[in-house]
C-alpha cells in the first residue's frame, strides 16, 4: 500500500509581516514623502530626469501638481523627518518598517542614508524592492 506524502509549498519571504509588493510600496511611498517634505520645507529638489541631473524650486509647476496629486488623498503613509536638537542632524524613519532608520546633514543625504537601509534590509529579508 502507497503512501501518499502531502507536498508543501514554499513560504514566500517576508518582513515583519509585510510581503515583497508592500514593502516596494512602502520605499516608493517614502521616496514621495520625502519630496513632499523637502518641497514643503521651500528646499530645492535635485534628481535625475532623462538622465541628467535638474534641480527643482518648490515652486517649480511639476512639484506643484505632485505636491497636489499627494495632498488628494492618495494614501501615502508619512515619512518621519526631524532635526536632532543636540547634533542638528537630520533623522529620518519609514513607518512599518522596523529598522528603516538614518540621519544625515541634507534631505538628499538623509534619502541617500534611507535607500541604503532599505537595499541592505531587503538583502537581509530576501526581500525584493522594485
Amino acid at each position: 500500500m502507497a503512501v501518499a506524502i502531502p507536498r508543501k509549498e514554499r513560504a514566500k519571504p517576508t518582513f515583519c509581516g509585510l510581503d515583497a509588493d508592500q514593502v516596494t510600496q512602502l520605499a516608493r511611498d517614502a521616496v514621495a514623502n520625502a519630496v513632499v517634505s523637502t518641497a514643503r520645507a521651500g528646499i530645492p529638489i535635485t534628481g535625475l530626469v532623462d538622465s541628467r541631473v535638474q534641480a527643482f524650486q518648490a515652486s517649480d509647476p511639476c512639484i506643484t501638481k505632485f505636491l497636489q496629486e499627494q495632498s488628494a488623498g492618495l494614501g501615502v503613509p508619512s515619512i518621519q523627518i526631524e532635526r536632532d536638537p543636540n547634533t542638528g542632524l537630520l533623522v529620518g524613519n519609514v513607518p512599518g518598517i522596523p529598522g528603516a532608520h538614518t540621519q544625515g546633514e541634507t534631505v538628499e543625504e538623509l534619502c541617500a542614508h534611507l535607500t541604503e537601509v532599505l537595499e541592505m534590509l531587503q538583502e537581509h529579508t530576501a526581500v525584493a524592492l522594485k
